[in-house]
């Protein structure tokens, strides 16, 4: 009897370790999926200003090409 409560103390040690271990990959996976969305985004933002900036500068080159 003692080694069948035993076997099953130690079954539920390691069931409760895997949970735990299982929910923070969920969190971090989650974080990362968070992280990789606002890197897209920058992104986005940074190609949009770049090529503001390359209209603005071919504008400017027109400019300075007519005087």
């Amino acid at each position: 009897m003692k080694n069948v409560l035993l076997v099953l103390a130690l079954t539920a040690f390691l069931l409760a370790g895997c949970t735990g271990k299982a929910s923070k990959q969920e969190a971090a996976d989650e974080a990362l999926s968070v992280e990789i969305q606002q890197l897209d985004s920058l992104t986005s933002e940074i190609e949009s200003i770049k090529e503001d900036i390359e209209a603005s500068v071919r504008e400017l080159e027109e400019l300075i090409d007519e005087l």
